[in-house]
């Protein structure tokens, strides 16, 4: 699936966003249980309780030397980070971690070849980001939009 646009959004003592033009995700949803097992007494009987999702997310995209520095500094960064992307259903966001950071190209940095990075998310339910509670953006205590 190609996406026009690709926002990485990190939430630490601010938010910040990082948005990446013409890059393509590829999504594979994964549901896993805590508990997994046979029954002790019937063998053919599996018990799985306790679900959740482990999606892995590749995105890739063609980057210059300046738009690859910036997104490796920014992945390396500390805080809670989100990937958004549209697809044909609407506006996916997923809580994310990096599961392998981007590869420089070569060292002549003519970045004429795909970017990856490989992301992991772990969950039990997805809500979006509550931007009235994230730090510096805008909250109940007098919209500070982190200026």
């Amino acid at each position: 699936m190609y996406n026009k646009e690709v926002r990485f959004i990190r939430i630490a003592s601010s938010v910040s966003m990082l948005t990446l033009e013409h890059a393509e995700v590829d999504y594979s949803p994964h549901k896993k249980y805590l508990i997994d097992k046979t029954n002790a007494y019937d063998p053919t009987l599996m018990i799985k309780r306790e679900p959740y999702y482990e999606d892995s997310f590749k995105v890739d995209a063609i980057l210059n030397t300046a738009q690859y520095n910036e997104l490796k500094d920014y992945l390396m960064e500390e805080g809670k980070l989100y990937i958004e992307y549209y697809d044909e259903t609407g506006k996916k966001q997923f809580p994310v971690i990096i599961d392998k950071y981007p590869t420089q190209q070569d060292d002549l940095r003519y970045f004429t070849e795909i970017t990856r990075i490989e992301l992991k998310a772990i969950y039990k339910e997805l809500s979006p980001i509550n931007y009235d509670e994230a730090p510096g953006w805008g909250n109940s205590w007098g919209l500070s939009w982190g200026f």
